[in-house]
């Protein structure tokens, strides 16, 4: 259904991925399950949209999605957040499950030879959902973890 859909990607769009992410807190919430998220997001973007054209940046986005479809695990839900910018929700995953996923995906993505651009990086932000934790307390927790990782390279 294109209302679930990132036109790009054709992954899930921030919508359905809010709606995943509230029944799987509901799930976390009743049985105590292990729950995280990985946001990542592709390190200078506008700079490849500046020089080499958006349709390059596009098919990009595009690569990315491929790359993390083929990594994730069948249970993971994945979409696109926004721009640049992507969401995975690990299902029944403590904090190392999610984050020894984040670095198979980042290897894969590190490994992978783009067209048209020498290099890309991508920076990751993992957090665990802890009780009484708010889903907006989590995703501050991962907005952290990327933007120190961002400042790491």
């Amino acid at each position: 259904i294109l209302s679930n859909t990132d036109k790009l990607t054709g992954i899930y769009n921030r919508l359905k991925l809010d709606d995943i992410l509230e029944y799987e807190k509901k799930v976390f919430d009743r049985f105590g399950r292990p729950l995280s998220i990985i946001m990542f997001d592709l390190d200078n973007f506008k700079s490849v949209n500046d020089n080499y054209g958006h349709k390059i940046g596009d098919d990009i986005l595009k690569i990315i999605t491929k790359i993390v479809l083929t990594c994730k695990r069948e249970t993971d839900a994945f979409g696109r957040w926004g721009g640049e910018e992507f969401l995975v929700i690990c299902h029944e995953t403590d904090i190392d499950g999610a984050t020894a996923l984040a670095e198979k995906f980042r290897e894969a993505i590190e490994q992978y030879e783009f067209p048209h651009i020498i290099s890309l990086t991508v920076s990751f932000g993992v957090a665990q959902f802890e009780k009484y934790e708010t889903i907006v307390k989590v995703f501050d927790k991962a907005d952290r973890a990327l933007y120190e990782a961002k400042s790491q390279g």
